[in-house]
């Protein structure tokens, strides 16, 4: 599939007319990319935004790398900090798996790598480690220093977590994508 891809084409019949939709057209080679791995269902069920996210509007493709490890961080702290039952512990893994997933295939499969995110105006919501009121420079500095320190960090407690409990069905699994669990290093 090519990179130039028709963001229209990935709306689902029953989100037109809910809230205004913002298609971010500067991303179709995200989308293009990242749609060579996940069906278009599933693209924009990842990377759209809830309208209470942004502004009252749903924007596509969207996502929030910051926030997400965040997530996925505090579920592995969960799962190696608290004891739970077996339902609880596969609902918090199938969280931080996610979580984790979700993120790698946004910066390793849409942006091919975490530098070219930091470039790209859609790092602008990546607030975490960077600061809120920094320029773009400032924050693509932030980004692959800080931000990238924080992004290896959380995710490879993830892996950490998924090597030692031998866990091999997931969303990495799912998809086709468990490779992307090496970009981690």
């Amino acid at each position: 599939m090519s990179e130039e891809v028709d963001l229209a084409s990935f709306i689902p019949e029953d989100k037109m007319g809910i809230a205004p939709i913002e298609l971010r057209e500067e991303l179709m080679p995200v989308v293009g990319r990242i749609s060579q791995v996940l069906p278009p269902d599933k693209v924009w069920e990842f990377f759209s935004s809830a309208p209470n996210e942004t502004g009252r509007r749903i924007v596509f493709p969207y996502y929030r790398v910051d926030k997400t490890l965040e997530m996925c961080q505090g579920y592995i702290w969960l799962l190696t900090h608290d004891k739970q039952e077996q339902d609880k512990f596969l609902e918090y893994y199938r969280k931080a798996s996610r979580s984790a997933f979700h993120t790698l295939v946004w910066v390793e499969v849409g942006f091919q790598g975490l530098e070219s995110l930091a470039k790209n105006p859609a790092s602008r919501n990546w607030t975490m480690v960077v600061g809120h009121f920094v320029n773009d420079e400032e924050r693509a500095k932030g980004i692959v220093t800080e931000g990238a320190k924080y992004y290896r960090e959380c995710l490879q407690e993830f892996v950490d977590f998924r090597t030692q409990q031998g866990i091999t069905s997931d969303y990495f699994s799912e998809y086709g994508v468990e490779y992307l669990l090496n970009k981690v290093k």
